[in-house]
């Protein structure tokens, strides 16, 4: 992070860091047809222990927020895990 660089190698085991930013170039080498840049465990993943003990409709309110803002590109580096979806088109 500190200088901005993404990272594979051997951690507490095999890793690959990339910043949200350089997603979309490294997809781009390949035949691929973006379909879906999101992120999977979102923000609320920090606080999950407190958010399942809340009331069903506080949890739908966060569930709901995360699923409205979960491919925004600005928003990606607040997730604990960004997936691509792409379509093969060649």
């Amino acid at each position: 992070m500190v200088e901005d660089e993404n990272f594979a190698g051997q951690g507490f085991s095999d890793n690959f860091f990339i910043s949200p930013k350089n997603v979309l170039p490294l997809f781009s080498q390949f035949n691929l047809e973006k379909l879906h840049l999101l992120n999977c465990e979102s923000f609320l993943y920090l606080r999950e222990p407190e958010l399942l003990r809340q009331r069903p409709k506080v949890i739908n309110a966060w569930l709901d927020l995360a699923e409205q803002v979960c491919e925004r590109e600005d928003l990606l580096s607040m997730a604990e895990h960004i997936m691509y979806i792409g379509k093969k088109t060649k």
